[in-house]
This record gives structure tokens, sequence and C-alpha cells, in this order.
């Protein structure tokens, strides 16, 4: 009987072990109802370099708030850049000399000069629901 408990009890902690998390991102600080908001999300440093997005979502913008889940995550890091596209031409303007001219922020809400790096805005996800807030400007 203590074998079979035994093996019981490691298979609920290896099931535990291999469930996939939800990861809730409220974007904040939207001034203006008009465009779409896109949220990309990256698993990796050469992800992120080669602008290839784990997973990424648009939708219109319709409120000054709004909330994108991202479901069945495997634990690890990620890192998120949201923006908003006011011209719809589906991606993140900039002006002359690279300064985003459209609304965006990234996961962790730092104050940057220059390019994000993975690593300033990495955050983990592990086997429970997450979430986080992105303020974009």
């Amino acid at each position: 009987m203590f074998k079979k408990l035994v093996f019981t009890s490691a298979f609920a902690i290896s099931s535990l072990a291999a469930q996939a998390a939800e990861l809730t991102v409220d974007i904040a600080g939207i001034t203006q109802l008009e465009g779409d908001i896109y949220v990309v999300l990256y698993d990796s440093v050469s992800a992120m370099e080669s602008n290839k997005a784990t997973l990424a979502y648009k939708g219109a913008v319709t409120k000054l708030q709004t909330t994108v889940t991202f479901s069945d995550l495997s634990a690890g890091d990620y890192a998120i850049l949201a923006y908003q596209d006011l011209d719809n031409n589906q991606k993140l303007n900039r002006n002359m000399i690279g300064i985003p001219n459209e609304p965006y922020g990234f996961s962790n809400n730092p104050r940057l000069m220059g390019p994000p790096s993975f690593d300033k805005l990495r955050f983990a996800v592990g086997d429970v629901d997450h979430t986080i807030q992105i303020s974009i400007d």
C-alpha cells in the first residue's frame, strides 16, 4: 500500500510541474480611443533581438485601459513590448532619430535611453497564473 501511495504522490507532483500558466497583461495610460493595441511577447534574448514574437495580440482600442491574456505559457522568462498603432500601419512609428512617436511601454515599465534589452524587460512566469501591469505613454 505504501508503494502505491508514493507513486500517486509523485504523479501528482509531476503533473503540477507540467501545468501551463495564464499571463494577464493590464495596459494603462491609453489617452486616445483610436488605432490598435499590440502586445508582443518574447521568450528569449534571441527572439527579441530577431523580432520573432513568441505570441502576439492585436485589438482595436475601445477603452482607455485594456487587458490581454496569454494562455498555456510554459514556466520561464518573458519580455513584453506593448504599443498603440494610432495610424493602423501595423508598426511602431519612429521619428528621424529612431525614438518612437506612438504610445508604447514595456514589461517592468523601465525608463530607457536607447533600445530595450530582454534583461531589463524580463519577468518570470511560473506554474501559477501571473498578472503584470504596463503603462504606455
